[in-house]
């Protein structure tokens, strides 16, 4: 397996540094309570008997896709440490080479294709018919 081309590590320092001050902004966007459609839907109801659930799932909602930009955040400090380790393009599942092709589309992937498929078909296995 040959190491990133100094080429490539820009590539995908920059590619890294964009996804996360975009998503930086995202997250300072949801903190601070701006006009997401939730919210605006949620103005909507003011005042009907379903406000305190509706209220809930919003927040639920909120929360979750919060903690989902968080946890991306993480993926892409994650993936600046292996770009400057220089062990960005290998697998952390198989020790394979990642393609190149793959870390410019998902900067932050962690894994090569195979292995990445195999984890998500474990995630969630596919079923036969239920009847």
């Amino acid at each position: 397996m040959r190491p990133l081309a100094k080429e490539q590590k820009k590539e995908l320092r920059q590619r890294l540094d964009q996804a996360r001050a975009a998503l930086t902004a995202q997250v300072c966007v949801r903190m601070s309570g701006g006009e997401e459609p939730g919210m605006a839907s949620h103005v909507a109801h003011l005042g009907q008997p379903d406000d305190m659930a509706q209220a809930s799932e919003i927040g639920d909602t909120e929360l979750a896709l919060l903690e989902h930009e968080q946890a991306q955040l993480r993926d892409i400090d994650a993936a600046m440490v292996r770009v400057e380790e220089g062990v960005a393009n290998v697998c952390g599942v198989c020790g394979d080479e990642i393609a190149p092709a793959r870390l410019l589309a998902n900067p932050a992937a962690q894994t090569c294709i195979a292995c990445q498929d195999q984890l998500e078909r474990q995630a969630s296995p596919v079923r036969g018919p239920t009847l």
